[in-house]
């Protein structure tokens, strides 16, 4: 019985790097496979400790750190058998994104977990669409384009800001997924 456990377990986390690692269509030489260790629960600093098993010459801070299901942050620190992945929901994370229908450019900010991050500094004129996909659009050289970001929830014009408040509803965290994918140049 133990033993069919085991087989169990090893089946599904076969599958899991299957899916992740076919998830996508990239240059499979461009990524590097981890496993999850933790993920820490402080709200405001949301952080994603993952294993290091490869020589850690070849990562660097601020590589793109992705799930099958899209970004969930950027490698914040490496430390001797552990790197910590600064998540996209916590409020120092920036990432450029463009919106699949209206193809507009912008950044997300998060606001912390389970909070709605928002896109920062958009003009009025801007016609950005409730519901549409952000992806992320490669601009700034740290993520690499067309990986899900995020959703736009909604879409406010205040008339006491000059700005448009949009607010982007992020990936859940990645609780049951154990491993991840790193972006390398």
């Amino acid at each position: 019985m133990l033993l069919n456990s085991q087989l169990a377990e090893i089946s599904k986390l076969n599958e899991e790097l299957g899916f992740i690692w076919n998830s996508n269509p990239i240059n499979k030489k461009s990524f590097s496979l981890a496993r999850k260790r933790n993920l820490s629960g402080d709200s405001l600093r949301p952080i994603l400790v993952i294993d290091v098993k490869k020589d850690k010459s070849v990562y660097k801070r601020n590589q793109a750190v992705m799930s099958a299901k899209g970004i969930i942050g950027k490698i914040n620190s490496i430390g001797i058998n552990t790197m910590e992945v600064m998540m996209v929901q916590d409020p120092r994370s920036m990432i450029p994104v463009i919106s699949s229908k209206s193809r507009l450019h912008g950044i997300v900010q998060g606001s912390g977990l389970e909070r709605k991050g928002k896109i920062l500094n958009i003009k009025k004129t801007a016609e950005f669409v409730e519901g549409e996909s952000l992806f992320s659009s490669g601009l700034g050289n740290t993520y690499p384009p067309n990986f899900f970001v995020g959703k736009i929830s909604s879409v406010s014009d205040r008339p006491h800001n000059e700005f448009l408040e949009i607010e982007v509803q992020f990936l859940k965290l990645p609780l049951d997924e154990e491993f991840f994918l790193i972006h390398s140049d």
